[in-house]
Order: structure tokens, then C-alpha cells, then sequence
């Protein structure tokens, strides 16, 4: 949820000072860019959140006065993008050309109740976890939805559908 009071000082942008704005760029910053994977990491899929916004008309959202229905509506936009990206974007890029080395999330996880309970910013992967401290393979159990688990730690990894893994997410247990 957003904290509306970040916003209290802001000042939205005005018909004005939207014409001040030729382009929008990302930038990269190289000097530690070791090769082909290195970079395709570091820009995908940031680089289709970038082209989205600079390509396609601003979103409907952007000219609500009400921040609460605004953000509401960013919200549910955001929803359609990144099942966008999850479901048909990113599985075009683990086959592109062999392969493009996009960042894979590091899920988030939690433990509350004895349940473990795992969530990503981009959805259309398969999170598999452990319980006894090593790291989650393909063929570690899946989560679908939130189990209970038991032991000192929790690992959990999200994996594309070619088996390449993000980083392991640990949560250390009571």
C-alpha cells in the first residue's frame, strides 16, 4: 500500500511542464558491465518497464486529481503489466536468441503462523523451497500456496521455465 503522506509535498506535473519534456532515457552505468550476460541482466526487464512508459500514450491514471482513486488505479494498471511481462514477455526472452539473461526476482517470503507464505513482483515463475537449509533446486518441493513448514530456515528460489533460478530468498525461523 502506498503511504500517501510520501506525496504531501509534491507538486503534479503542469500542461506547461509537460512541455519541457522531450524523451525519457534509462540509464546504464558500464564501467562494471562484464559481457553479454552481465548486461542483459542488469537491463531486462527494466528496459520494457522503460519502453512501456516512453512508447505507449500516459495511462488514463495519470490525470485522476483524487491520490487515493490515482493510486488505486496504478495499482490495477500495474497488475496488467506485470502479469504482462510474467506470463508472455519474460518466456519470449528465455528463448529469444537462445536466451536473453534477464534478472529473475528474488521472491518474497515470509513465515507467519507456522505458514510459509512466497510472492514476486513478476509472476509466471515456479518458486521451489527447502527446510533443511540447502539451496532449492528443480527438484526441491514447489509452493503454489502457503504451506506449513518447520526446521531452523526456510530457502526459497523462483525459477523461470527453463530452470534458471533468482537468487535464494532465506527466512530464519523461531
Amino acid at each position: 500500500p502506498v503511504n500517501l503522506g510520501d506525496f504531501e509535498k509534491s507538486v503534479r506535473l503542469s500542461k506547461s511542464g509537460e512541455k519541457n519534456i522531450l524523451g525519457l532515457q534509462g540509464q546504464l552505468w558500464s564501467e562494471t558491465v562484464k559481457g553479454q550476460d552481465m548486461l542483459e541482466y542488469y537491463i531486462f526487464p527494466k528496459m520494457l518497464g522503460l519502453v512501456e512508459r516512453a512508447w505507449a500514450k500516459d495511462p488514463y491514471w495519470t490525470s485522476i486529481e483524487d491520490p487515493i482513486e490515482r493510486f488505486a488505479e496504478q495499482d490495477k494498471d500495474w497488475s496488467q503489466f506485470a502479469n504482462r511481462l510474467g506470463y508472455f514477455e519474460l518466456p519470449k526472452l528465455t528463448y529469444l536468441n537462445g536466451g536473453v539473461n534477464y534478472r529473475i526476482a528474488a521472491p518474497g517470503a515470509i513465515v507467519k503462523d507456522g505458514k510459509l507464505k512466497v510472492n514476486t513482483n513478476f509472476p509466471g515463475v515456479i518458486f521451489r523451497y527447502t527446510t533443511d537449509g540447502e539451496e532449492p533446486t528443480t527438484n526441491s518441493s514447489e509452493y503454489t500456496d502457503p504451506v506449513s513448514v518447520k526446521g531452523k530456515v526456510v530457502k526459497v528460489v523462483a525459477f523461470n521455465v527453463k530452470g534458471r533460478a533468482s537468487l535464494t530468498t532465506t527466512v530464519k525461523l523461531k
